[in-house]
């Protein structure tokens, strides 16, 4: 059998395909859900429906859940270094205030 997957790509095991149509009003509501997780919205469908049926959330949504978490971490912290990086370049490199 050749395994027709893209390069990369981990093997999320057999899946069906679920189409649902959900009020305009709403998706917004569940697409913003799904932004704060980092996470794609069939993900967060995926993972409400087995939480609300007692089932377990599959291994690959709880990896992706990861994965954006470790993403948001080391932005604060590139973040938090270009902040102090710019004030040290500011005022040639004197602090701007001293704390008490």
């Amino acid at each position: 059998m050749v395994d027709e997957r893209k390069p990369g790509r981990r093997d999320r095991g057999a899946r069906k395909n679920l189409l649902s149509r959900v009020p305009d009003d709403q998706y917004a509501v569940y697409e913003a859900a799904a932004e704060r997780l980092g996470i794609p919205i069939g993900s967060y469908s995926t993972m409400r429906l087995a939480e609300i049926h007692n089932l377990p959330v599959p291994d690959y949504i709880l990896e992706e859940i990861r994965a954006a978490a470790d993403r948001r971490a080391a932005a604060a912290a590139k973040a938090s270094r270009d902040q102090i990086a710019g004030f040290d370049s500011l005022e040639g490199g004197r602090p701007l205030a001293r704390s008490a």
